[in-house]
C-alpha cells in the first residue's frame, strides 16, 4: 500500500487525479480505504462473453490442417464482439 500512496502522491503532486482521490485525501484515507477507493471491485462479465467449449476446441485441434489462428477466426472472434 506503501507504494500504491507514493504513486498517488508523485501523481497528483502533478495535477493529475485517479479515482477522484487528492494528495490531501489520499493522506487522510487509512490504508484499507484508500485500497477500496482505488482497486473497485471487477465488474461481472455479462452473458454474451461466455468461456469457449474446450472440449470442442481440443477436439477440433486434432483434425488436418486446423490451426488454433483458423480455430480463433471462425470460431472464437465472433463471439468476442
Amino acid at each position: 500500500m506503501q507504494q500504491a500512496r507514493e504513486t498517488l502522491r508523485v501523481r497528483l503532486q502533478a495535477k493529475l487525479s485517479h479515482a477522484d482521490v487528492d494528495w490531501g485525501l489520499a493522506q487522510s484515507l487509512s490504508d484499507a480505504a484508500l485500497e477500496a477507493r482505488l482497486f473497485r471491485p471487477a465488474v461481472p462479465r455479462s452473458s454474451h462473453q461466455l468461456a469457449p467449449d474446450f472440449g470442442l476446441v481440443h477436439q477440433e485441434l486434432k483434425r488436418v490442417g486446423v490451426t488454433s489462428m483458423l480455430l480463433w477466426e471462425e470460431v472464437l472472434a465472433p463471439s468476442c464482439t
